[in-house]
């Protein structure tokens, strides 16, 4: 899995990461996964290329973020299964290449908690 965030959400993305790594999932997330001295647009692009799920976290940083977008479109070139976790945003507020897929609110722990048994459903499928 490869998770998309801006690094002002690095905190929420690092529970996220860890949450899913509790079950057995194992999740890319580029402040925790790229070594030192790697080249860290390859690293992203062969995670991207290799990973089955993309979770985007829509956040009010990430919306406005390039590189953000950046992976939406490399995701959907790539023709991958896109989860979107929306966390302090409105619906409508949700950038344009996302809105044709349902977004999982993520304010609470328990919403937290049933985006991970998710998303480890579908892993595991």
């Amino acid at each position: 899995m490869f998770i998309s965030y801006k690094a002002e959400d690095r905190p929420f993305a690092g529970e996220v990461q860890k949450k899913l790594s509790g079950k057995g999932v194992q999740a890319f997330l580029a402040a925790a996964s790229i070594e030192s001295g790697s080249d860290w647009e390859e690293s992203i692009f062969t995670a991207l290329r290799t990973c089955q799920i993309v979770l985007f976290l829509i956040t009010p940083s990430s919306i406005s973020s390039d590189w953000c977008n950046f992976e939406i479109g490399a995701a959907r070139a790539l023709e991958k299964e896109v989860v979107c976790a929306l966390r302090h945003v409105e619906a409508q507020k949700i950038p344009s290449a996302l809105r044709r897929f349902q977004a999982i609110q993520v304010q609470t722990t328990r919403q937290l908690n049933d985006l991970i048994k998710s998303l480890t459903k579908k892993v595991t499928i």
